[in-house]
């Protein structure tokens, strides 16, 4: 992956036990999964994307901005549209 992709999305959150750890937000997670979708068991990658839309606190403008930092927008504009509430 390209350095300058490397902090998109990055956040920190507490583990269980209290220590700090760096992750990456819902977005960058699926914006990842859809990246990479060919090395992603299919069972798993459907479920993400049916959990991820699923969730009340998706932020699909988010998943919009860095889809095309990563150069996936078309793709992900394509699942969104499909997942989409008539």
């Amino acid at each position: 992956m390209k350095e300058e992709l490397w902090d998109i999305g990055k956040m920190e959150m507490k583990d269980p036990w209290g220590n700090m750890l760096h992750v990456y937000d819902m977005e960058r997670t699926i914006c990842d999964i859809v990246k990479n979708q060919k090395k992603i068991e299919l069972q798993v990658y459907l479920q993400a994307i049916k959990n991820y839309f699923q969730r009340k606190d998706k932020n699909l403008r988010k998943l919009a901005r860095y889809a095309k930092k990563m150069g996936i927008q078309d793709k992900v504009k394509d699942i969104v549209y499909m997942h989409m509430e008539p």
